[in-house]
């Protein structure tokens, strides 16, 4: 019953997010990304298509923000002023501020925010009981905690788009569920089956991988 949280495996929690939005009519994932966020008119990156930065290719983004961005507005004003390393869907670069604006423009397009949509929409269709992005008070007991190197204990780093590129929380029960839904979604809605056909899809091939979302 042990709660972990899982880093970056919670980038396919929300590529299920936003595939379930595609699938559903509600998210065009080849529309640019300044469609859903109109801050981003203008910018370069608000030409990249909503898939391109899900499957990192909308430029080469940095693994991290820079140190500074801390807030949502930074975030949005780092995306603001990125100037392009090169033409969007040419190269691959795995990113979180790129996956993170991935989330937030799903969310954008269904005018809701996203953890709702994770919490209230996602995980439910998908049976999930024990997976949570904000761990609730009565399961507190059952997270488990790492150490930093002056061993003291820590948990993940709040930041922009946390909940979208590193936040779910689960237990192995519900982790074991996920995985094989991933392999047999047949009891699921048609809708949901579909949003993981659309995950499964490759869409930029690296060398000998193909990036899914």
């Amino acid at each position: 019953e042990t709660l972990f949280e899982v880093g970056s495996l919670s980038k396919t929690y929300t590529a299920t997010l936003a595939a379930l939005a595609s699938a559903e009519g509600k998210l065009d994932l080849n529309a640019p990304a300044s469609r859903y966020q109109p801050a981003l008119a203008g910018a370069p990156l608000g030409k990249a298509s909503v898939l391109e930065f899900g499957a990192y290719s909308a430029d080469c983004l940095p693994l991290q923000f820079p140190d500074e961005v801390t807030t949502s507005a930074q975030a949005l004003a780092f995306y603001q002023q990125w100037q392009p390393r090169g033409e969007h869907g040419t190269q691959r670069c795995y990113s979180n501020p790129s996956l993170g604006l991935f989330g937030d423009l799903a969310a954008r397009a269904q005018q809701r925010p996203f953890a709702d949509l994770m919490s209230q929409t996602v995980l439910p269709q998908l049976g999930l009981k024990h997976t949570y992005l904000a761990v609730p008070a009565a399961a507190q007991g059952l997270y488990a905690q790492g150490y930093d190197a002056q061993d003291r204990a820590v948990r993940v780093n709040p930041g922009p788009f946390a909940d979208e590129a590193y936040g779910i929380k689960t237990d192995v029960v519900d982790a074991m569920r996920y995985v094989r839904l991933q392999l047999q979604p047949d009891r699921l809605t048609p809708a949901l089956k579909q949003a993981i056909a659309i995950t499964h899809t490759g869409y930029f091939q690296v060398g000998a991988m193909t990036q899914g979302l």
